[in-house]
């Protein structure tokens, strides 16, 4: 009943809107041995950290994709999620596609340093991480 509820609430929430748009995770990317990160002083498990803005599709069945948006001030690339209404795959990859026919993210690479660097981190199993970085980035199109 809960899951019907939401997925009710989500509907109405799109009623007048073809496309949700906002970062994909909270973070830019990751190492992938990482066990835990620290989002603005807070120690999360990564699989907790990872998909707050990802798992609300999931759970109520919306099309999502993600989309590169560009690149954190590490260099590291931060990634733009575009969601739409249920069975409408085709209005979110066409959103997807002008997107990327109106930026040059796509054809841009992480630089050799920035993965140097995470690779460095790497051997950590905890990194810390400041929201508002990201989600600063998020808000200016970047």
């Amino acid at each position: 009943r809960l899951r019907q509820a939401y997925t009710v609430a989500s509907r109405k929430l799109m009623e007048d809107i073809d496309i949700i748009a906002g970062p994909t995770i909270p973070m830019p990317a990751f190492p992938l041995k990482l066990d835990e990160v620290d989002l603005d002083g807070t120690s999360i498990p990564i699989e907790t950290a990872v998909p707050p803005y990802t798992r609300p599709f999931n759970h109520n069945g919306f099309p999502a994709i993600t989309v590169p948006c560009g690149f954190s001030t590490k260099g590291l690339p931060i990634g733009l999620q575009l969601a739409g209404h249920p069975h409408d795959d085709a209005t979110v990859l066409r959103a997807a596609y002008a997107y990327e026919q109106a930026t040059e993210w796509h054809h841009l690479r992480p630089s050799l340093s920035s993965l140097r660097n995470l690779r460095e981190e790497s051997n950590s199993r905890h990194i810390q991480f400041h929201l508002c970085e990201n989600q600063k980035l998020a808000d200016q199109g970047q």
